[in-house]
């Protein structure tokens, strides 16, 4: 790693995406990223919750809505409204 990098602190990196990775990860897991992955974008979508969510009621779709809501960390009036998109 380059010394000057060793040295960054997370004030020091360049843009409120990776403070904010480094707030989640580490600070010393994104100035590995910067060396090892130098001019890559990475985006995370925000609808990765709902295909996820739409998957496993695919799969859970009989299961107590109770149960679902809390699984999924919504309101079971949520669930009901994705059960009915699945139909």
């Amino acid at each position: 790693m380059k010394k000057l990098l060793e040295k960054f602190t997370r004030e020091d990196l360049p843009n409120d995406g990776l403070r904010e990775l480094s707030d989640v990860i580490g600070i010393n897991e994104v100035k590995a990223v910067m060396v090892k992955l130098p001019g890559v974008t990475i985006h995370v979508p925000k609808t990765i919750y709902r295909e996820s969510d739409m998957n496993y009621l695919k799969t859970h779709k009989d299961d107590n809505p109770e149960t679902l809501a809390d699984v999924l960390g919504c309101s079971q009036r949520t669930i009901y409204r994705k059960l009915a998109a699945l139909k």
